[in-house]
């Protein structure tokens, strides 16, 4: 099986939400906790890509900056595509 992909990593969830969303809303890490009733922590790890993306928080992610919880859910599929894609131990299984 030959598949192309790219070699360019996507911008990640958290880089987004930070400079297209929070920054631009004067949005702190707690002002966002406190608008999607989760803790700071939990906004902490998706700001760091430390947690991975669930469907719950992006609806409240949608919720809260008025868009849909696709928008969200994309932006997380296309990095962990990516990364998996690149991850030499799954390509040498998937591509061989």
């Amino acid at each position: 099986m030959n598949m192309k992909f790219t070699k360019r990593k996507p911008i990640s969830l958290g880089v987004i939400l930070k400079k297209e969303f929070m920054e631009p809303y004067g949005l702190t890490l707690v002002d966002l906790a406190k608008a999607m009733g989760v803790t700071k922590q939990t906004v902490d790890l998706l700001l760091q890509d430390r947690d991975e993306l669930t469907i719950d928080m992006a609806i409240l992610l949608a919720k809260v900056f008025n868009n849909t919880p696709q928008f969200w859910l994309n932006i997380s599929i296309d990095n962990q595509l990516w990364r998996d894609l690149h991850d030499s131990r799954l390509c040498t299984t998937l591509f061989h």
